[in-house]
């Protein structure tokens, strides 16, 4: 399967016929990512909302709509937090944690 030029391959879930990936530019320094939705035939963009400067290093698909996504994000350049992400078939959402409330 062809994969686009995103980054490396970092995590790879699936279930229920439904397909998830993220890379990043460099997985060692937890690098700018992408995350892409397997069609069946191709790698696409699911426009993802993420924050400013986030980089997702998790992903885990446990139903079509139900995926979640978790990694960092600096939207203030200064200071790191937590960020957890939730597909519900419709719509992505920020998850709060201990960190980001």
């Amino acid at each position: 399967m062809a994969y686009p030029m995103v980054g490396f391959p970092t995590a790879v879930s699936a279930a229920d016929g439904t397909a998830y990936s993220i890379a990043g530019v460099d997985a060692a320094s937890g690098g700018p990512s992408a995350v892409l939705r397997w069609t069946g035939t191709a790698w696409v963009d699911p426009k993802v909302p993420l924050p400013p400067s986030s980089s997702v290093t998790a992903v885990d698909v446990r139903a079509e709509d139900d995926v979640w996504l978790a990694g960092t994000t600096s939207a203030t350049g200064t200071s790191v937090t937590g960020l957890v992400m939730h597909f519900d078939g419709t719509s992505w959402k920020t998850v709060g944690t201990p960190l980001n409330g």
